[in-house]
């Protein structure tokens, strides 16, 4: 009896083990701890909003490090959870009293890495990344900021500029640590 087919067939063995191995690590799928991995596919869970109300979701998440990936069932998507700066200017506003004033700010905006915050950003923000982030934000910021301009006048403004940013987290119905 001849050796050669036992180890062409033990050499095939090996090489289908090899195959799958490779197949298997490449749906491990791994992100840094700046950013959220959003797995969307396979079957759908029940998860809890923050108002106590139970929805389902066909997805789920792994913010920083890895997790395995179904061939052909989930698809992956990142979501950046960087700190984004936004340089704010607006055009001409009318202040309270009638002037017209430019104004340059500059803020700050993340994604929170709360579970609910998490999955309203993935809702809003995926597939549009850092740029649909910036965009979004950048037009809310300046909206607000031309809404607390038009409640001021200007020597409020130039006198007061502690009292601008709670003014502003105020009228958009949100407070900040730190501005009681």
């Amino acid at each position: 009896m001849s050796l050669v087919p036992s180890l062409i067939l033990a050499g095939a063995i090996v090489v289908v083990i090899a195959f799958i191995l490779i197949i298997i690590a490449k749906q491990y799928r791994k992100v840094g701890p700046n950013e959220v991995l959003i797995i969307a596919g396979g079957k759908k869970k029940t998860v809890i909003g923050p108002d106590g109300t139970k929805i389902k979701v066909g997805y789920r998440y792994r913010l920083g490090g890895g997790t395995f990936v179904i061939p052909f069932m989930e698809t992956v998507y990142k979501l950046p959870m960087d700190v984004i700066t936004l340089n704010i200017k607006t055009p001409e506003v009318l202040t309270n009293s009638g002037v017209p004033i430019l104004a340059e700010a500059s803020a700050q905006v993340k994604v929170d890495s709360l579970d609910s915050s998490i999955r309203l950003a993935a809702e809003q923000f995926l597939g549009s990344g850092k740029e649909g982030i910036h965009d979004v934000s950048m037009n809310v910021l300046e909206g607000h900021m031309r809404e607390v301009i038009g409640t001021m006048t200007v020597e409020e403004i130039f006198r007061g500029r502690q009292e601008f940013p709670p003014a502003s987290m105020t009228l958009s119905g949100r407070t900040w640590p730190g501005w009681d």
